[in-house]
């Protein structure tokens, strides 16, 4: 009994301080002398916390509350655990009852929008986040968590404001300059953006993505030295980032230094050849370069590994067309000769078709909105185009695919998207503000104001 005592006043702290081999067996042996006391339970799973046993630490967790130890700070933890192993609703779940526990801490309500952000609930998440801040009013984090959904929304200018409210609050915020950065970029205002990267950037930066996204709005400035500049730091900062190569070899190749180009996109691939944006780059640089035979042999592996972009199947397609256009007429596939007609017998009835696996919709469309979340347009696409396809009454999906066409700046796909979205909706406020964005990004500022006010009042509708 004595060791059981002494193990329910051992702060976790100090259970850091014992190698976690030994903390494991000192609490096991804590258990099965006191297999009714969950205080163990809890600090065991701390431990297996650490050591990243996630599945371990929450079956701990899990027995100290079916002992009746019912605290927010298991649920909270319980509610991490959930979160990192992508079980969003779980860590819903588990952050609910921390909540219920406790209503006067913002860190839950933080931490459920985060999960319902990932589970396309983003209104969900808002109101989470708007009672958080109602409880922190200068809780910076949760301004950046609140902004970076409406901006994700294609609310970009609701976004900017919680920026540009966080940093009044934290002027040196690097985060939530790099933040108002990317959306003042996707909004057209590139100028604003250079601006806020270079505040973003400093002295202290060193998130290769920063720069890669100054990289790009050096890009579209055509300040090709300094884009060039930005990649090439990002390369240093993270040797082992695939993204970082097709950014500097584009930038290569724009200033006509093809070689290097060609090997950094080479070394993407190097890095990661199950990457299907490495082999398109190569190949649309070999394409450009007029070297249409290495131009189809990359681009056929990037559709292999990426069959639905309709972008890499339409430059194949190019490349086809030219190899075939360069063909001598001798070497051209001339029309099949006639075959005789024959009657044969009867073939026998093929046999019965297995019925196909049905494809789970929201399981496409859920995936699809976290990689949304994670930057990964393309393979969103992917995912909520499955998700289409067994769901063609699916709104949220065309919504959200349209909303990664629009971050990838194709317009004209964008618009589409959005506009089946809301055929099937049409009280779909998000889906308005969202093809006003798009619409303002493609020059039809009358269309997009219309739009802004349809969904302003639809919202006023919604309001309590």
């Amino acid at each position: 009994m004595r060791l059981a005592q002494i193990l329910s006043m051992l702060p976790f702290a100090a259970t850091l301080m014992l190698a976690q081999p030994q903390a494991i067996e000192t609490y096991t042996a804590a258990i099965k002398l006191r297999s009714e006391d969950p205080q163990p339970h809890v600090l065991r799973g701390n431990v297996y916390k650490a050591m990243g046993q996630l599945p371990a630490a929450i079956a701990d967790w899990q027995q100290a509350i079916h002992l009746g130890l019912q605290v927010p700070v298991v649920y909270n933890s319980l509610g991490a655990a959930f979160a990192e192993l992508g079980e969003h609703q779980k860590a819903v779940d588990a952050y609910t009852r921390a909540i219920k526990l406790r209503l006067d801490d913002p860190e839950p309500y933080r931490s459920r929008a985060a999960a319902y952000s990932h589970l396309g609930r983003k209104n969900d998440a808002i109101d989470d986040l708007d009672y958080c801040l109602s409880l922190k009013p200068r809780y910076v984090d949760a301004l950046l968590d609140r902004g970076l959904i409406y901006a994700l929304s294609g609310q970009f200018a609701r976004g900017i404001e919680d920026f540009d409210h966080a940093l009044q609050l934290d002027p040196k915020n690097l985060k939530a300059y790099a933040l108002r950065g990317r959306f003042r970029a996707l909004s057209g205002n590139l100028q604003a953006a250079l601006d806020d990267y270079n505040q973003a950037i400093g002295p202290s930066q060193t998130d290769p993505f920063v720069y890669l996204e100054r990289g790009e709005v050096y890009a579209m400035l055509k300040k090709l030295p300094e884009a060039l500049q930005d990649r090439d730091r990002a390369v240093q900062l993270k040797p082992d980032l695939p993204e970082a190569y097709i950014a500097r070899g584009g930038s290569y190749h724009l200033m006509g230094q093809h070689e290097k180009g060609l090997a950094d996109r080479t070394e993407a691939i190097r890095l990661n050849p199950q990457m299907a944006d490495g082999w398109f780059a190569r190949g649309s640089a070999y394409y450009l370069m007029g070297d249409f035979q290495k131009a189809e042999s990359d681009l056929k592996e990037a559709v292999s590994l990426n069959p639905k972009s309709s972008e890499m199947n339409a430059v194949l397609a190019k490349a086809e067309a030219r190899i075939h256009e360069a063909k001598p007429a001798s070497q051209q596939q001339a029309p099949p000769a006639a075959i005789p007609v024959t009657i044969a017998p009867p073939s026998p009835p093929p046999p019965p078709k297995l019925a196909a696996k049905p494809v789970d919709a929201e399981k496409h469309h859920r995936k699809g909105r976290d990689l949304l979340q994670k930057g990964q347009h393309r393979a969103a696409i992917d995912e909520l185009t499955e998700a289409i396809a067994a769901k063609p009454d699916l709104a949220l999906a065309w919504n959200a695919r349209g909303y990664a066409y629009l971050i990838l700046r194709d317009y004209p796909s964008a618009l589409k998207n959005f506009n089946q979205a809301i055929e099937l909706n049409p009280k779909y406020a998000n889906a308005y503000r969202n093809r006003a964005a798009a619409r303002k990004a493609a020059g039809d500022a009358p269309g997009s104001a219309a739009d802004l006010e349809r969904a302003k009042q639809l919202e006023r509708q919604l309001s309590p």
